[in-house]
């Protein structure tokens, strides 16, 4: 499949891959480094450069160096062996001589970051800012881009990792959920090129950005994603390129994990707008973060991006800017626990939407139907661990201003069911027949992003879930009969149905 769309794109531009391999497929202490190596000589082969490859920390490593560091800052003390002995394994295990030797020396420069880091929590007593994300960069990310370039070069794969000096990544200084600065990231995309161009694998860490100072700052979760995106929203007038997310599965209809799903009616699905996934990563799609999408999305970029399960790559989800004018109206069923409901006086409203944004730079989160009677303004919040952080900032819009935690938001995602009146009154349905009991709290239809949004309990989420997409054949079955209708009859199509 990706062979064939780089075939059909244009040929002015030396082909590329930016392809990044998250924690879940390097494995724990990096076991899947093997399966990882043959992917990446498989997308050379289809490619006229590179390709690039951005790598996030082995899995599990990224939570045991918070809790190094949360110790450092507690006691002064914590096990630092924990976070060195998987890159030891992994270069006894994958790596061969000179590069073996040459990586012990960056491995050790890399822990003297981290322990000088450390040192500064104990001194501090706080896990917070530029030391924060010096123990997560070198220690994971960073160090795992390296490692990563000494591996491939022992399976003879001539390869070289971007130097934290030269790092292209640029951002602010919001050092644990920093924003990304295209203009000032594009003045180092030579440290990209040049080595490209010379016929080498590139290898960088996800995750990790520098300010123009040249401190080390730290995405959001799942950030490595967004650096991939941010690494192709910057190489895109060099090369024709394709940003190639390897997961350990492409998009179900469904998050097969949730209980009671009928694993039968999930499907794979195969493609989905921008505005689709965004959509669906901010409810609890956790196979791709938002964050990634809505950069290359609001920027304006046309970007082919591609879902592949590496270990089957001929199943693969496409992601573009085109709504998919044939596909299914409901492709997706998701819900998102732990949110939390914000109610302040509806004057305040532009206030609050503007701080959010363009202050807080937080972007998930909807406007719920209003509070004639109170004159109050709601809105859902998709996190509710901001919402307890930040609590005070809120309730400072409004002295009477109330925040409401342990729901879950329930979404249908599909860019054609503004297509499909009754898709509502369908979920409700479905919902009361097979739980009767479950109490839907509120519920609203987005426009015009075509997003059908359900709130109920924590507790009553899987339960929603499960129903609705029980009845998602259905309703996409139902709608593309109304299409055939429409037609002969017109309008009339729906009114036959």
């Amino acid at each position: 499949m990706l062979e064939q769309h780089r075939q059909q794109k244009s040929k002015r531009k030396s082909r590329l891959t930016v392809a990044k391999f998250g924690g879940g497929v390097i494995g724990k202490n990096g076991e899947n480094i093997p399966l990882v190596v043959e992917r990446i000589k498989t997308i050379r082969e289809i490619s006229d450069a590179g390709p690039l490859v951005i790598v996030s920390a082995s899995k599990e490593l990224t939570s045991l160096a918070i809790k190094v560091g949360e110790e450092y800052a507690f006691s002064g003390v914590g096990e630092l062996t924990l976070l060195s002995n998987p890159y030891v394994w992994i270069k006894d295990s994958f790596m061969k001589e000179p590069y073996k030797s040459n990586f012990i020396h960056e491995l050790s420069d890399c822990f003297k970051k981290v322990k000088r880091a450390l040192g500064q929590i104990a001194e501090n007593k706080e896990f917070i800012n530029v030391n924060r994300a010096r123990v997560l960069a070198y220690s994971g990310e960073v160090l795992m881009g390296i490692a990563l370039s000494y591996v491939l070069n022992s399976y003879g794969l001539e390869s070289t990792h971007v130097q934290i000096e030269n790092w292209p990544i640029v951002t602010d200084k919001n050092f644990e959920n920093a924003n990304f600065l295209e203009e000032e990231s594009r003045l180092r995309i030579n440290h990209l090129v040049n080595p490209l161009e010379d016929g080498k694998i590139v290898t960088m860490g996800g995750y990790i950005g520098r300010t123009k100072d040249g401190l080390e700052t730290t995405y959001g979760r799942g950030g490595s994603d967004k650096t991939a995106a941010n690494i192709t929203m910057l190489l895109k007038d060099v090369y024709d390129v394709t940003l190639d997310f390897e997961k350990s599965s492409i998009v179900l209809s469904a998050d097969p994990k949730i209980k009671n799903i009928d694993r039968k009616e999930l499907e794979e699905i195969h493609y989905l707008s921008y505005n689709e996934a965004i959509l669906a990563g901010q409810f609890g799609m956790k196979i791709l973060t938002p964050s990634a999408v809505r950069d290359v999305y609001e920027a304006g970029y046309d970007i082919p991006m591609v879902i592949t399960d590496f270990r089957n790559p001929k199943h693969t989800t496409w992601i573009g800017r085109e709504v998919d004018i044939n596909g299914d109206s409901i492709k997706i069923v998701t819900g998102k626990k732990n949110c939390a409901l914000f109610s302040l006086d509806i004057n305040m409203r532009k206030s609050f939407r503007d701080y959010m944004k363009k202050i807080k730079r937080f972007h998930d989160f909807y406007e719920l139907a209003t509070d004639e009677i109170n004159r109050k303004s709601r809105f859902l919040l998709l996190d509710g661990e901001f919402a307890k952080r930040n609590e005070e900032e809120l309730k400072a819009f409004d002295e009477y201003a109330t925040v409401e935690y342990g729901l879950a938001a329930i979404t249908l995602v599909g860019d054609r069911m503004a297509e499909a009146p009754g898709v509502v009154a369908e979920s409700f349905v479905a919902i009361k027949e097979r739980y009767p009991k479950l109490n839907i709290l509120d519920g609203t239809i987005q426009r015009p992003t075509s997003l059908i949004l359900l709130v109920v309990s924590d507790d009553d989420a899987e339960k929603a879930v499960s129903a609705i997409h029980a009845t998602r054949n259905y309703v996409n079955k139902k709608v593309k009969l109304a299409d055939y209708y429409t037609m002969f009859t017109g309008n009339l199509g729906w009114s036959v149905i």
